[in-house]
């Protein structure tokens, strides 16, 4: 029995494949088998695969169909023979003691699971992320019992090493819905919350490549994956339930905070489905007595209604541009203001300029001492029949304010306006 497994899920890497099955061949450790998954790379990340493996009989090849991440971490668990388990993903590498090292800890301690902080590298530079700070290092601790926060790290799945015949008992495993992206976040945190002994180590040995296009955490699109992680997440908790009462309250805290990153990862017209999920789940929890106060809670319960409104809007009007064209519904207009007096309305003013469209002035929501800008002049909006057929508002500031700006545009029962969002400015050239 080997000591590590190291399993390398890949699917279409061959620009960094191998460095990264170089860095796991060249492991100090050298009683090691690696497992690579492969997905049906067509870019020739098989060939490389194909050839290392004819050069150093410890790696092999594992097919995998193309259905998802979990799914080809599920398929190398099974096939693993490793006392340990590690991860590499095939756009990362590893220091050459990464290994060694966490295995020495998992040995003396006797620990379940190992974990260490990471390289995050970008572009040939490599920068420190201590994702394990403010906990102890170096001390065998019980999340449940010791340090429950350790929940709410970053997943970083793949800078730890784990016992196998432990995840096995504990049936600790990856979700498998296909298609899917975040499959690391319910795998991350059943590991810890089952963990009665792990261990961290500070030194990071891990580079976690943040200059790859393809990684599946930038596909925001993706982003309503979570609501499936946490419930692979509560399912586990539910067979647990002396867990479950220490733990819900931090796992919930922790389900709050991946909102908030995947509400950011999403493009504004593509967030209104996800923030009404989001606003069920957090309704659910007040109605169950489970509302976690915490910042991110508060923030999504703040501000999830106007941004659902918000988006609502602009899908409607990303159907409406597709129909008739912004261009046409300028042509329309009787009189075009444009509300906001700052980089986003002057580099909106130009872009109208070029097509022969003069603004009859900028709207602000108090005006003080200046009048007018770049020569047009500066109005408060409160003061005009924004109501009045005719007039058509363009709404011009950043994405970050367009919620505040369509309420108060509501508010003065204009119901003539368009959103300008980053995308309609991009697609404008006013960007």
């Amino acid at each position: 029995m080997p000591k590590v497994s190291v399993l390398m899920p890949s699917y279409n890497v061959a620009p960094y494949i191998r460095q990264s099955i170089d860095s796991v061949l060249g492991q100090t450790l050298q009683d090691i088998e690696v497992i690579c998954i492969d997905a049906g790379s067509e870019d020739g990340t098989l060939e490389i695969i194909r050839e290392r493996a004819e050069e150093d009989s410890r790696l092999m090849l594992l097919p995998s169909e193309r259905k998802s991440y979990g799914f080809q971490m599920n398929l190398g668990i099974k096939q693993a023979r490793g006392e340990y388990i590690a991860i590499v993903e095939t756009d990362d590498f590893a220091e050459a003691d990464m290994l060694e090292r966490l295995c020495s800890l998992a040995d003396a301690y006797e620990a379940d699971l190992v974990k260490s902080n990471y390289w995050e590298y970008r572009n040939g530079r490599k920068f420190f992320h201590e994702t394990l700070a403010g906990h102890p290092y170096d001390k065998l601790i019980c999340p449940g019992e010791d340090d429950p926060s350790l929940l709410k790290v970053s997943p970083s799945i793949w800078s730890a090493v784990y016992r196998r015949s432990w995840l096995l008992e504990q049936g600790v495993d990856f979700l498998e819905t296909p298609g899917a992206a975040y499959q690391d976040v319910s795998f991350a945190i059943k590991a810890l919350a089952a963990s009665r002994r792990v261990v961290l180590c500070r030194e990071a040995f891990l580079h976690y490549r943040r200059d790859n296009a393809g990684q599946s955490v930038r596909d925001g699109g993706k982003s309503h994956f979570l609501f499936d992680e946490f419930q692979a997440v509560e399912d586990f908790l539910v067979q647990r339930p002396e867990l479950g009462k220490k733990l819900g309250e931090v796992i919930r805290q922790t389900k709050h905070a991946q909102f908030l990153t995947g509400k950011r990862r999403l493009k504004a017209l593509e967030q209104a489905e996800f923030l009404i999920r989001v606003k069920e789940e957090l309704q659910r929890e007040a109605a169950n007595g489970e509302a976690a106060l915490s910042l991110c809670w508060q923030q999504l319960m703040e501000n999830t209604d106007e941004q659902i409104r918000m988006n609502a809007i602009l899908q409607w009007q990303e159907q409406k541009m597709c129909v008739s064209g912004f261009w046409r519904e300028l042509e329309g207009a009787g009189m075009i203001y444009l509300y906001g007096a700052g980089r986003v309305a002057c580099l909106v003013k130009d872009c109208l300029a070029q097509r022969g469209f003069a603004p009859a002035g900028f709207l602000v929501t108090s005006l003080r001492d200046k009048k007018e800008l770049e020569g047009i002049p500066l109005f408060e909006a409160s003061r005009l029949p924004l109501d009045c057929p005719g007039i058509l508002v363009l709404a011009c500031v950043g994405d970050e304010k367009l919620p505040e700006v369509l309420g108060t545009l509501r508010e003065l029962h204009c119901s003539n306006y368009i959103a300008m969002n980053l995308e309609l400015r991009q697609s404008l050239g006013a960007e």
